[in-house]
């Protein structure tokens, strides 16, 4: 299936200290994309085949015409979904309005708590009202419908669990997804390294996540992290898809800020292979390699090739 990423704002109410977009939401934050323009890119892109939409930002929501964006692109027989804050849809009535127009939606909770989530959003009552939009999500759809998505970082690492737990209990969620840092393109070190996760780490604490949500019948998947640092959970990582969306956002261009299409290659930004992965069975099949800013603070000790074959391996890393 053909798939759009289509940027709709530039503006967030939050200040996650982990946004990996700062820096292009502080250039084209004062200018969205009107309904005109969206509306057109919609009909063409689907004149060209496109059949899924994934509305994004920014947060989404934020745009004064997101209902009848949202709607227009159901009426183009679009599979549509919506990642967001959640903050909006804390609205019931923006809620009610919402739902009927998405086949798929993806909440962003990054800490099972208030003090985690808040903290990482830098935003007073983004937890509690996250936690509002579930449950209006929950008594309008009345079936698992949402993931959620989770930005690995120092603070909720030792904490990863209990918000595994707290997702995969809710009715309404299908399950989590869990992702890589990305540093900030205008700030790659800096406070990345303070952020990260050393991998090392990563391989007993994801095969416990794994165990959660079998138990409870939800799915798990861990993006944006070399598969040899996964262990035996590298079976659940959503590096592997084959097809990548096209991105339609701002560029800067001589005649002034333009939609245009842009391709990032999902989990491959900011991404490489060094020597050491040359041997590797998985590399740019089922691995897309290591964040350049990570190997470049932290080196690439942890990383180890992958024998044998994607489907069948002689050997784990170690």
């Amino acid at each position: 299936m053909k798939s759009l990423e289509l940027y709709l704002s530039y503006r967030c109410d939050q200040k996650c200290i982990f946004c990996s977009e700062k820096s292009r939401m502080q250039k084209y934050g004062h200018k969205q994309p009107s309904q005109k323009e969206l509306l057109a890119i919609m009909i063409g892109k689907r004149k060209e085949g496109y059949e899924h939409i994934t509305f994004v930002g920014g947060e989404p929501t934020i745009h004064p015409d997101f209902i009848k964006i949202l709607s227009a692109a159901k009426r183009l027989k679009y599979k549509t979904l919506l990642i967001t804050d959640g903050q909006k849809l804390s609205q019931w009535g923006f809620a009610l309005e919402t739902l009927p127009w998405l086949d798929e939606l993806v909440f962003s909770l990054h800490g099972p708590i208030p003090e985690i989530h808040d903290a990482l959003t830098q935003r007073t009552g983004s937890f509690e009202r996250q936690m509002r939009a579930m449950d209006f999500v929950e008594k309008i759809r009345r079936e698992p419908f949402y993931f959620t998505s989770t930005v690995l970082t120092r603070l909720n690492f030792p904490h990863l669990e209990s918000l595994v737990d707290l997702v995969c209990a809710r009715p309404g969620a299908k399950g989590c997804l869990i992702s890589n840092l990305t540093p900030n393109e205008d700030d790659p070190v800096g406070l990345y390294s303070e952020q990260a996760v050393r991998l090392n780490l990563l391989s007993k604490t994801f095969s416990k996540l794994i165990n959660i949500a079998r138990n409870q019948g939800k799915n798990i998947r861990f993006l944006g992290f070399p598969a040899c640092a996964l262990g035996r959970a590298r079976e659940f990582s959503a590096d592997c898809q084959e097809d990548f969306p096209l991105d339609v956002e701002r560029m800067v261009r001589d005649s002034g800020l333009e939609l245009e299409d842009s391709r990032q290659y999902g989990p491959r930004r900011s991404r490489f292979f060094p020597a050491v992965c040359g041997s590797c069975a998985w590399a740019g099949k089922r691995c897309m390699g290591i964040l350049r800013a990570y190997y470049d603070h932290f080196g690439g000790l942890e990383l180890a090739p992958i024998e044998g074959s994607v489907l069948g391996e002689h050997s784990h890393a170690v």
